[in-house]
């Protein structure tokens, strides 16, 4: 059995070091979903909201801000919203540069349910 010298303790751990630094900055450079940031609902209401990396939306009134809802992503543009209270929300989704619509399908149309445009 082979003692391990001061060298090659030392290139094991400094080829270890580069994983981890390689893996963080990869992580960081990571875009960012399309999601994230704030939208503005159309129409009358005119509501602010803001969608988070960590899963929560925000609703947005003047200084005070609420979390309304969790969501999750999953296939073929679908999200789930969570409210308070465990309810879920079910919605196909589309953004076009600074237009996001929740739609849900019924037959062969799209029912639009909500429209909003990037702050």
């Amino acid at each position: 059995m082979r003692i391990p010298t001061r060298r090659s303790t030392f290139i094991v751990l400094f080829v270890g070091l580069g994983v981890v630094v390689l893996w963080l900055a990869g992580a960081a450079c990571e875009k960012s979903h399309p999601i994230l940031g704030r939208w503005r609902t159309d129409g009358p209401s005119n509501l602010l909201f803001e969608y988070r990396a960590d899963g929560t939306v925000h609703l947005i009134e003047e200084t005070r801000t609420f979390q309304v809802f969790r969501y999750q992503l999953k296939e073929g543009s679908t999200i789930h919203l969570y409210d308070g209270m465990g309810r879920v929300r079910v919605y196909q989704y589309r953004i076009d540069g600074d237009e996001m619509v929740y739609f849900r399908i019924t037959g062969s149309e799209e029912e639009v349910k909500e429209t909003f445009r990037r702050e």
